[in-house]
């Protein structure tokens, strides 16, 4: 029973002490494997045949993470004692006391007796559910079981052998006294580099979680040994001045990498080459940065206070005061933490012509003139294509910009004949990529273009966003503050976006059209190509309607290249309210910016429209549009692009109506990549305070999308009186993953996925306007 106590106790001192560190620590691992873009990252690095060192530094950085827990912190003291006048003379004394404390070994003659866990096993924590994380994803959960005893075991083992394992690794470096642990660190990281040479394909998987499960084993005999190694007889002072010197040498040389390491992610952002970087491994060294900075600021300058009022000095009142300082400078910074000092306002660029307008529009205006362009001269009817996306992060992305390729590939005048786009989220990438594509590369098959699919999802992006998110965006606001421009993740990743563009298209052999460069279509302003200075090109690319949502009301934004609010109700009798009967009720958020003076002389890219509707909440900021209001993912309000699809065909066939001459068909294309509705009967389950959670999140992403696609297929039956209208879902048949990093196993399950609803999806399988030459 005492053991029982004993061991409780520890626990809570351990959490009640360093509980902060564990938060950080154990954060991004579990996030990993809670989450299921975790096993995208997983899998991602499973399959890095050509780039091993992305794998080592993922595997580093958990022996760094576990280093930064574990390390003593050495130079805190001499920041107290800058602070606080402490004499020179006491600073090993206060040093022992921290020694004590760290590893859970107090003397009989310390200030208190503290019982908490050891922090070697704190410093391998991280690694452990990483290890979890690996063995789940590539094995199952009967393996990960099976891994977690093992080294739970070897854990208990290497303990119980403890001071045979400390004598006999003591004395074999006894020659390298003072710089044995930096040869075993070395030596480890050699090692785990070598096993990471070895195995290719599905072997590799076995070789990563082998070198993980390895490195937990090594590291914990590392800090174990180090702990209990004794270099002198117990209470010779050159023990205590030793171990003082390779303290603070340890922890100057991990801040040294810790800082170091963030101006190296820092460039790397910038460069745009950061997404060669593990998303693991940018986690994982930021939080290692934190923890190595609360604890140098904060946590122990507590602890030191604490040391020095038990008895240790009568100058009581002035480290009480020194606590209070130091209380009310970390509330600060937790504050800062929820008030960024980044405005995340919207990319704006400079006006590039001053003789260039953007003015817009209505959508009657517009299709008069795009049907006038396209008018069969059989007197057929004109099959007019409007497409909604669904989102879904780079599932999404992929799934949309792949089918909309099979689509121009399989019929004739499909690009010609496509009036809208509506999308949502990661749908809105995939559309971006394919209207640049139509406009500025000529692929020279359908191969090809699955390639560039295939090359431009594949890409890791949630590195800029994680790094962004953790410190980034903090270091580009005091950037800005004297550069006067301010970057965040959300600019990042148009880059990243534009640059993926290029290189796909480039690698994939894609032929250049025109003298234009194709950066124009992502930094150029929304309404770049559909200009009246542009008349010969104006009507053929479709209207893109972009889909977000505001936080400060609520509502509905939609970037819309024809003007929003304008009345529809022509056929109805003169005292209507028209009010009523408006094109679309959503803010129109293109039109409001440009009626507001932070607009002058400023464009609006298409990127960043872009990015406004796939602002997935945390991985992007939410971007603030002057007049309009801070824009989140569209699929915060409705998730299928269906709903504006839905009165782009309302506001068409009422126009039609009052031309009746007009011969129009509607084929309506939903690209869904995941499942709107579960039919499933819904069971009991038990009350619980996070049942308004639960209904805040599901009412989006199933309710509102659920609906929007219901009423669209209403509106359809409810006007389609001449049934020459339809609507089409492409839908995968499989589950996969919503994340911003897609591997290439995923990617070509989808593409099989793909190749399956093509053969059953009658959409594939018409025989009227097939295409029958190569894309």
């Amino acid at each position: 029973m005492e053991k029982l106590l004993n061991l409780v106790e520890s626990i809570f001192d351990t959490i009640k002490d360093n509980g902060l560190f564990i938060f950080l620590a154990v954060l991004f691992p579990v996030l990993l494997y809670k989450v299921g873009a975790g096993q995208e990252i997983v899998l991602d690095l499973a399959y890095q045949q050509d780039d091993r060192n992305k794998v080592f530094f993922a595997v580093a950085s958990f022996l760094f993470l576990g280093l930064s827990i574990w390390c003593i912190p050495t130079i805190s003291i001499y920041i107290f004692k800058f602070f606080t006048k402490v004499p020179s003379q006491k600073i090993e004394a206060i040093l022992d006391k921290l020694l004590d404390l760290y590893n859970a070994k107090p003397k009989s003659n310390n200030v208190r007796k503290i019982l908490q866990v050891p922090v070697r096993y704190l410093a391998i924590i991280p690694w452990i559910i990483f290890v979890f994380s690996l063995t789940n994803v590539y094995f199952g959960k009967g393996i990960m079981i099976i891994t977690g005893i093992v080294i739970f075991i070897i854990i208990k083992v290497l303990d119980s052998y403890s001071s045979l394992l400390t004598t006999t690794l003591d004395t074999t470096f006894l020659q390298f006294k003072k710089y044995w642990e930096i040869l075993v660190l070395a030596a480890v990281l050699l090692v785990e580099h070598i096993i990471l040479q070895f195995g290719k394909g599905e072997q590799f998987t076995y070789v990563f979680t082998f070198a993980n499960i390895l490195g937990v084993v090594l590291s914990y005999l590392f800090f174990l040994v180090k702990e209990n190694s004794e270099d002198y007889p117990d209470g010779d002072r050159r023990k205590m001045k030793m171990i003082h010197r390779k303290t603070f040498y340890t922890h100057i040389f991990l801040l040294i990498i810790a800082v170091g390491t963030m101006i190296i992610y820092y460039i790397k952002q910038v460069n745009g080459t950061i997404n060669h970087i593990s998303p693991i491994t940018i986690g994982t060294m930021v939080m290692s940065f934190y923890i190595l900075i609360i604890e140098l600021f904060f946590t122990s300058q507590l602890l030191l206070a604490n040391i020095m009022l038990k008895g240790f000095d009568t100058k009581s009142f002035r480290f009480r005061l020194y606590k209070v300082i130091i209380v009310v400078f970390a509330a600060g910074w937790v504050l800062l933490l929820f008030k960024s000092t980044n405005t995340h306002a919207i990319n704006k660029t400079q006006v590039i012509n001053d003789k260039e307008y953007y003015q817009r529009q209505t959508i009657e205006d517009h299709f008069e003139n795009w049907y006038q362009q396209r008018v069969p001269k059989n007197g057929d009817s004109l099959e007019v294509y409007l497409v909604s996306g669904q989102g879904g992060g780079s599932r999404a992305g992929y799934w949309f910009l792949s089918n909309m390729y099979e689509l121009d590939n399989t019929y004739k005048n499909f690009y010609n004949n496509l009036y809208s786009i509506s999308t949502v989220s990661g749908s809105s990438s995939g559309a971006q990529m394919f209207l640049a594509s139509k406009k500025y590369y000529k692929l020279p098959s359908l191969g090809k273009a699955k390639d560039v699919a295939k090359n431009i999802y594949s890409r890791n992006y949630l590195s800029s966003a994680l790094y962004g998110l953790l410190i980034g965006d903090f270091i580009d606001s005091m950037e800005g503050i004297f550069e006067g421009v301010e970057r965040d993740r959300n600019y990042y990743f148009q880059k990243e976006e534009e640059r993926a563009f290029a290189e796909a298209h480039q690698e994939e052999d894609g032929i250049k059209i025109g003298k234009e460069s194709s950066d124009n279509f992502f930094t150029r302003d929304f309404m770049y190509h559909y200009t009246k200075k542009m008349d010969s090109g104006k009507y053929k690319t479709p209207l893109f309607f972009l889909n977000t949502a505001i936080i400060e009301n609520g509502k509905k934004a939609v970037f819309s290249p024809v003007e929003l609010n304008t009345p529809i109700c022509h056929t109805i009798g003169k005292s209507a309210h028209k009010d009523h009967a408006l094109f679309t009720f959503y803010e129109d958020a293109y039109g409001i910016f440009r009626h507001c003076e932070w607009s002058l002389n400023k464009e609006l890219p298409m990127s960043a429209c872009v990015n406004a509707s796939q602002a997935f909440p945390i991985i992007n900021a939410y971007s603030f549009l002057h007049g309009v209001g801070r824009l989140a993912d569209g699929g915060v309000f409705e998730n299928s692009g269906t709903s504006t699809t839905m009165e782009v065909y309302i506001a068409l066939k009422k126009y039609l109506e009052k031309n009746p001459s007009y011969k129009v068909k509607f084929t309506i294309i939903n690209i869904l990549n995941g499942t709107i509705d579960n039919e499933s009967a819904v069971n009991y389950s038990a009350a619980s305070i996070l049942n308004t959670l639960t209904v805040m999140s599901k009412n989006p992403f199933t309710g509102h999308q659920l609906m929007a696609v219901k009423q669209l297929y209403k509106s359809v039956d409810l006007l389609n009186t001449n049934q020459s209208d339809r609507i089409l879902t492409l839908q995968p048949i499989g589950e996969y993953t919503l994340s911003r990093m897609l591997s290439n196993k995923t990617i070509d399950e989808m593409r099989i996925d793909l190749d399956s609803v093509k053969r059953k999806n009658e959409l594939y399988n018409m025989p009227l306007s097939k295409n029958n030459k190569q894309y």
